[in-house]
């Protein structure tokens, strides 16, 4: 027996029993409440098969009825209220929408009790129309209420889900949730897998979500299932040996938006028994190559390359969601706030446990678009509080970033967020190119999350110098600069330890603070070249590192260097006349002037490399004549000295609240005009600083958006080149 819950496609089947396809269209002269079966209501002992299922959507309506809304809609499968002999088969379904405005799309069967649904492939494609609540892959599952009874089983080889043109998933962000009783997450979402609650068991062989074009979905997106009380789900072969075979894909690009402001390469579980979950038994892809996930409501957006677990039945139940192999994400493009590489486990409501796990390693590439931070591990949150609710995740393996010729907006941390988030493995934070992070790079995790075992930073690599900007490092046990110029302008140790190691073509530069023990855990390798800067480190005070050894050369700033010992030289100001600097008993190493206020200049001299050599710095003088100069000025300093040769000094002037992307440094020689200085410029606690290799007229300006220094940069390109033929003296 099928029976459609469509007066019109009753006529379909009719005439097409024992055909090996079904074909429904829904055309703009549909207009149905409540749920569409194009496979048919099958009832005990009845059963159904098909070769293929094909569904043209172009126009047309399907609502929901009252107090339905979370299920009705269209179904390729059928609505199964049967035993375990009731059972829905097709090779295959393909649904296309271009046009209409439909409750939702499911590709298998609404079940309860003990149907069976089982088909080859899934095709969904939407280019246009309204979804008004979601698209799953699979089927919805669920239970008797009468009894209480709910053990339908449903099985789809492969989902591949495209939303794209100027489709819209949801009808906004909340809507879905106003209208139903069940607060659940699958309300405006996209889901490769499908809906499970009662007893029942959803599984895939692999699921694929994709959404591009100018797509909207005001809820999330899943890779792959959700299951609700005591049901269970999950996406590849349990019985796999090996689950590094990427088996669920989410990929968001072109100019999609995500604005319930959550991306999921894992599944979904809550209200659980501690016994059943949704898990993902292979590994899981998130790529991002354009669009924007954001929620303007948490003012936010979010990746996780695992899934999502939140609320047990009970204060002793738990509700799970696993990623037995690895989580893989990779952003090349879009816009998304955070991305974690493991699992989001909450407490929503108080009610009960949760948990996740990713079983073996969490990786994270990013090379372009913009990211504000980045989170090795994953992320718990205890909402309601509840001291007695279980709340965990953790990466099994080790969490892997790399970030490679793209700009981080905030932090990255090796583990993830939250004092129940941990990775047992180690963390490994790689920067290559032309990588900027304008936060701190953390080898731990934040708000309390750990990690278990070795922290490391790798400064480029054998085949990629890092070209980046200054950095603010903190709590790694490895860090290897192994090819280009690393800065760090903050550094803070392990209290573990830790060891820096500098490779033949690695420059590491390292900024002092105050604390004159800051070095006092780190051992360093030098095979390269190690330069210190004696920031606010106090006249006489010494910065002693644990262990130092290698070849490789030395630069000190305002100090000297020996076995392994910084300590800063004497500093005198010029206000009281001239200064002499060098390596006499009465010589001083850096030099400072004030032009009142906040006003002032610090010169700080590698005396090392001076020799025998003496400068007198005569006078220092602010500089009224700025014209030529463009954007802001900030400082602009004239310094008149008596010296032979080069040299090498950090010129650091206070310019206030500034982003270092938008400053530039200009000098001027003696009679000359004021042109673009090609330096890099540090910035930290509003003083800017760079190095120069000889005295005239040095100034620092902000012009108003990075884009006007890339122009700038252009128009005086030429005119820098021939400074530079000139002046080689810049560094």
């Amino acid at each position: 027996m099928k029976t459609i819950i469509s007066i019109s496609t009753l006529a379909l089947f009719a005439g097409a029993a024992m055909a090996e396809d079904i074909n429904y269209n829904v055309t703009a002269e549909t207009g149905e409440t409540g749920s569409v079966y194009v496979g048919g209501t099958l009832l005990a002992d009845e059963s159904e098969a098909f070769g293929a299922v094909n569904i043209d959507i172009s126009g047309g309506k399907i609502s929901a009825a009252e107090g339905t809304y979370w299920k009705d809609g269209i179904f390729a499968g059928a609505s199964e209220f049967g035993n375990e002999n009731t059972s829905f088969s097709a090779d295959r379904v393909v649904i296309t929408m271009s046009g209409g405005d439909i409750n939702n799309i499911v590709a298998g069967s609404f079940a309860t009790e003990k149907g069976n649904t089982s088909i080859g492939s899934v095709d969904i494609a939407v280019s246009s129309g309204l979804v008004r609540n979601s698209v799953v892959g699979g089927s919805i599952l669920t239970y008797n209420t009468a009894t209480n009874m709910g053990r339908a089983v449903s099985h789809v080889g492969s989902t591949n889900i495209i939303i794209n043109g100027d489709a819209v998933i949801g009808e906004n962000v909340s809507s879905a949730k106003d209208k139903s009783e069940n607060n659940d997450i699958i309300f405006n979402s996209v889901y490769g897998g499908g809906y499970t609650v009662g007893n029942g068991t959803q599984s895939f062989d692999s699921t694929s979500v994709s959404i591009a074009g100018n797509a909207v979905v005001n809820g999330v997106v899943i890779g792959g299932s959700h299951a609700g009380p005591t049901g269970t789900a999950y996406v590849g072969d349990k019985n796999a040996s090996d689950f590094s075979k990427i088996v669920s894909t989410v990929s968001i690009s072109e100019n999609a938006e995500i604005r319930g402001g959550y991306v999921f390469g894992g599944a979904y579980h809550s209200w659980g028994d501690g016994k059943k979950s949704s898990d993902i038994y292979g590994s899981t892809l998130v790529s991002v190559t354009g669009g924007k996930i954001f929620n303007s409501a948490l003012n936010a957006g979010y990746v996780f390359g695992g899934g999502y677990s939140s609320d047990g039945g009970n204060a002793e139940q738990a509700s799970i969601s696993n990623v037995y192999g690895n989580t893989n994400v990779e952003i090349s493009g879009g816009e998304v706030d955070n991305v974690f590489g493991g699992m989001y486990v909450n407490e929503l409501y108080g009610y009960g446990s949760a948990k996740g796990e990713v079983m073996g390693d969490a990786n994270i590439i990013v090379t372009g678009g913009k990211v504000a931070n980045i989170y090795g591990g994953g992320m718990t949150e205890r909402v309601t509080g509840e001291p007695s609710l279980s709340i965990s995740t953790s990466v099994n393996g080790n969490a892997n970033i790399t970030v490679a010729g793209a700009e981080i907006s905030g932090d990255i941390y090796g583990g993830g967020y939250g004092a129940d988030s941990v990775v047992k493995g180690g963390a490994t934070v790689t920067l290559n190119g032309a990588a900027s992070v304008l936060g701190t790079v953390y080898g731990g995790g934040a708000n309390g999350a750990t990690v278990e075992g070795t922290k490391t930073l790798n400064i480029g690599s054998a085949d990629s110098a890092f070209s980046g900007g200054a950095l603010k490092v903190a709590d790694f046990s490895h860090i290897n600069v192994n090819n280009g110029l690393a800065k760090f302008t903050e550094y803070t140790q392990s209290s573990a330890g830790t060891l820096i190691t500098i490779e033949q073509n690695g420059f590491l530069s390292v900024t002092l603070g105050a604390d004159a023990s800051q070095l006092s855990a780190t051992t360093v390798s030098n095979g390269g070249r190690l330069e210190f800067k004696r920031g606010s480190l106090a006249d006489g005070a010494s910065a002693a590192l644990a262990g130092y050894s290698g070849a490789g050369a030395v630069q000190a700033f305002g100090g000297v260097f020996s076995d392994g010992v910084f300590t800063a030289g004497k500093s005198a100001d010029i206000s009281s006349g001239p200064v002499t600097v060098g390596t006499g008993d009465s010589d001083v190493s850096s030099v400072r002037f004030s032009a009142g206020g906040n006003k002032n200049l610090s010169l700080d001299f590698n005396i090392a490399g001076m020799g025998e050599r003496e400068v007198v710095v005569n006078s220092i003088s602010e500089v009224s004549d700025i014209s030529g100069i463009d954007g802001e000025v900030k400082a602009a300093y004239s310094i008149d000295a008596d010296y032979d040769g080069q040299l090498s000094v950090v010129f650091s002037a206070y310019i206030g609240e500034a982003e270092v992307a938008n400053l530039l440094a200009w000098h001027r020689e003696d009679g000359g005009q004021w042109e673009l200085y090609d330096v890099e410029i540090e910035y930290k606690d509003g003083i800017a600083s760079f190095i120069v290799d000889g005295f005239s007229s040095y100034a620092i300006s902000q012009v108003p958006e990075p884009a006007a220094v890339a122009a700038l940069f252009g128009a005086f390109a030429l005119g820098i080149a021939c400074c530079r033929a000139i002046a080689p003296r810049k560094r």
